[in-house]
């Protein structure tokens, strides 16, 4: 699958992905399977990380990722399996995407989505202090990270 975009156009540096190793955690879900498939087109070796696809249909089957990346499907709240899948894949960038990020689905399951969202980004940082090939670290967050009263002029502050 080829994707067109004029990204010399947006000043990427296209070089710089080649032959990369990146770690993605979550690469099963919806943003994950998308970075999947866009750092895949840049030259990167991926390794994806994350639980199974929890939907169907869904874009990890879609674009048959399981035959462009090399995948394992585990909780990042098992350090054990984490830190060896880490420090056997050596990886140039970690990029880490793993969440409960619906927010009602927290509300309903605080204690499971606390978990999830921080030991499983302090899993994925312990991980990665000890490699003897040092890696850049990129976490996405999720909303819960701020407040947000629904008002407008929070709205307001956010984007200013």
């Amino acid at each position: 699958m080829d994707i067109w975009c004029p990204l010399e156009n947006m000043g990427i540096n296209l070089d710089f992905w080649k032959n990369k190793k990146i770690f993605i955690t979550g690469h099963s879900g919806f943003k994950g399977s998308w970075l999947t498939l866009f750092l895949k087109e840049l030259g990167c070796e991926i390794f994806g990380y994350s639980l199974e696809p929890e939907t169907q249909p869904n874009a990890f089957e879609i674009f048959n990722l399981n035959k462009i990346c090399k995948s394992i499907f585990d909780d990042t709240r098992n350090i054990d399996v984490l830190k060896k899948t880490i420090n056997d894949f050596h990886p140039d960038i970690v990029i880490h995407l793993a969440s409960k990020p619906l927010v009602r689905y927290s509300y309903q399951y605080p204690i499971e989505t606390y978990s999830t969202n921080v030991m499983g980004l302090m899993n994925l940082l312990e991980s990665c202090r000890n490699l003897k090939n040092k890696c850049s670290i990129l976490n996405v967050t999720s909303d819960k990270c701020y407040f947000n009263n629904q008002t407008k002029s929070t709205l307001r502050k956010m984007i200013l």
